[in-house]
């Protein structure tokens, strides 16, 4: 990606009159510097439960903008217990829910409330339930080699086919589930990515403009976000501008930038909003 945020890419400066001029802007970030992480592609995890339960998940996910930190994820959990287990369990389960991005420093946590389905017959305690259903909640916290961490508790209930509840407990029974999730088939490199190319219009000291704001991987964006700015240049020289999104669908999207004549940023003072995170440059 060659420059993040180091400095401002001037493209091009054409005069128009006496006392205006246009010039094209173009802002890239990384996860190195002022990252906006998205959450989409195919994801599997394996974890224990209690010991003698193993989880097998399969998720897809998906965001259909970066106005808010909501991602819409389906997939299945495929759940066994160990031979000789007291309570065997043997399951393959839907999946469908919604994980919400919350604000964490330079990294992002998400938390989820699952409610999964049985996809066909369900063997609990050696019985076969007609029907099963496992809620989740817990949350999840990006690391710095793009795995998921996180936690989670829930229930289970399975039900005959007179819909009599043959199996009603919670889970794990004493503490939390710690379980790690892959995503495998992410270009690491592109997470956090973003990009801003903006058309500045000078009229003396009064700065307006369009652009575009795009986020997510280079090859497949998840958002991409049209946006007018408008601004001011001080007496130092100092250009000063925020955008806002001409979509009300994108309304929470905004950068605010500072910099100077040449190709360098006012360190500090610049901010990036998206997917429910914040970053100051």
């Amino acid at each position: 990606m060659g420059c993040f945020l180091s400095a401002l890419i001037f493209v091009l400066t054409i005069p128009i009159l006496k006392a205006q001029s246009e010039m094209s802007v173009t802002i890239e970030g990384d996860a190195s510097t002022a990252p906006i992480y998205t959450m989409e592609g195919h994801a599997i995890s394996q974890f224990r439960i209690d010991d003698y339960m193993d989880v097998k998940s399969d998720f897809q996910y998906s965001m259909d903008n970066v106005n808010s930190g909501l991602v819409s994820c389906v997939g299945t959990d495929k759940i066994t217990t160990d031979p000789g287990t007291v309570e065997p369990w043997d399951g393959t389960f839907d999946v469908v829910t919604i994980y919400t991005i919350k604000q964490y420093g330079k990294s992002i946590t998400a938390s989820f409330n699952h409610l999964l389905h049985s996809k066909g017959v369900v063997i609990k305690n050696g019985k076969s339930a007609a029907s099963a259903t496992v809620s989740s909640r817990g949350s999840m916290q990006l690391q710095k080699n793009f795995t998921f961490y996180g936690s989670m508790k829930g229930q289970i209930i399975a039900k005959d086919s007179l819909g009599n509840i043959i199996d009603n407990h919670n889970y794990p029974t004493d503490h939390t589930c710690n379980f790690t999730q892959t995503f495998s088939d992410v270009s690491t490199s592109d997470w956090g990515v973003w990009t801003g190319d903006y058309t500045l219009n000078r009229f003396i000291n009064i700065l307006s403009g369009t652009g575009v704001a795009t986020f997510g991987p280079i090859k497949d964006p998840v958002d991409t976000v049209a946006q007018n700015l408008k601004g001011t240049v001080s007496k130092s020289g100092i250009f000063s501008w925020s955008t806002t999104s001409t979509s009300k669908a994108d309304n929470k999207v905004k950068l605010t930038i500072k910099h100077n004549s040449y190709d360098q940023l006012v360190n500090g003072q610049n901010s990036v909003n998206a997917a429910a995170q914040s970053r100051k440059f």
